[in-house]
């Protein structure tokens, strides 16, 4: 099985190399590949910090409906907002993610229990 993906930032992207690897070898067990488009710019600066009421409006600017769209976003307001990231159209060739790389800095002892 092959799965395109669709990379959209707004200023570093840090998530990606943070967490392709995990992904690529994860369903390589299952024997799914990915398909990565080349990245896709927003130059739209109110997104830097993305809050819960702007996330439909963030993904309505990448519409690629073949691929998984994935939108790195420098923070989320509350930090915590989804847990550091959330899925939309979860199981579809559509699917929307918006992951914060907030979650790049984090380490083992910034976790709580």
């Amino acid at each position: 099985q092959r799965v395109c993906v669709q990379y959209a930032t707004l200023l570093s992207g840090a998530g990606l190399p943070f967490g392709k690897p995990g992904a690529i070898a994860q369903w390589d067990k299952v024997d799914v590949t990915f398909e990565f488009r080349a990245w896709k710019t927003i130059t739209n600066n109110a997104f830097a910090v993305v809050s819960a009421a702007e996330t439909a409006s963030l993904r309505s600017k990448v519409n690629d409906g073949d691929c998984i769209e994935v939108f790195f976003v420098p923070k989320f307001s509350p930090s915590a907002l989804y847990g550091g990231g959330a899925t939309w159209g979860v199981g579809v060739a559509g699917s929307k993610v918006i992951t914060s790389d907030e979650q790049v800095k984090c380490t083992p002892t910034d976790r709580k229990s």
